[in-house]
């Protein structure tokens, strides 16, 4: 079996939560990386990759869980059937049951809540965060599940950071002063201090949140689309119940 290095949470309870951000994995999987998006690969390739993750986490391909992800706010339920859908964000209460997405700069967030048995993947850039989709993912999984955002259990993965995310001048409208800085006549938005934010506003206690601190952008390890442009794969960000 093809070994993929993979960042594990530890905020989650292993006995219960498969999860993790996968790496670039360069050593094995040459030129670019190893990717779980159809992004610069073949179908072919891309069906091989994940056979390969398949077999490494031991779960069926027909488990996992992906969406077609659009830098919005909405929010898919995963069911019975895999249907691809438009929306960048992913809920279930079904074990079994693997839900991805894919980053190469942007936040991937994972959320598990014990007590309603029910859990989330989240894909937040700029855009998403600016919409709040982790607002409004936490506010569904309640509408949902009966979930409660103080048992929530949260990982947020690496992203571009706010010392390398350059921005225009228009995010001064999006985005309070907290989470900009000017240096060099140059503006930087700290994507995670926002995220951040958002999750502790919307009752999830700052304990339970684990956070990386690794920049995809200077960290070679990582895939980024800011660094690497159309040879940039992508990470996949996932999380399944037991």
């Amino acid at each position: 079996m093809i070994e993929i290095d993979i960042i594990k949470p530890k905020i989650f309870p292993e006995d219960r939560i498969i999860s993790g951000v996968t790496k670039r994995n360069l050593e094995n999987f040459p030129p670019n990386g190893f990717t779980l998006s159809h992004l610069g690969i073949s179908e072919t390739e891309f069906r091989k990759n994940l056979d390969i993750f398949s077999n490494y986490l031991s779960v069926s391909i027909s488990d996992f869980r992906f969406n077609h992800q659009i830098h919005s706010d909405r929010i898919v339920i995963a069911d019975d059937t895999h249907k691809l859908e438009n929306a960048d964000a992913l809920i279930t209460s079904r074990t079994n049951l693997v839900l991805f997405v894919k980053i190469a700069d942007c936040a991937g967030i994972l959320i598990y809540e014990p007590n309603a048995n029910c859990i989330a993947a989240i894909h937040s850039g700029w855009k998403g965060t600016m919409q709040n989709i982790v607002c409004k993912t936490i506010i569904e999984l309640n509408k949902q599940y009966n979930a409660e955002p103080s048992s929530m259990l949260v990982y947020i993965s690496p992203m571009a950071s706010a010392k390398n995310y350059e921005v225009g001048k228009e995010f001064r409208e999006y985005f309070p002063p907290e989470v900009l800085y000017q240096k060099d006549g140059k503006i930087y938005y700290d994507n995670l201090k926002m995220i951040i934010a958002q999750l502790t506003e919307t009752g999830v206690r700052a304990e339970n949140i684990e956070y990386s601190e690794l920049c995809t952008i200077e960290n070679l390890d990582l895939h980024s689309f800011r660094r690497d442009k159309e040879n940039s794969g992508r990470m996949a960000a996932y999380i399944g119940m037991k």
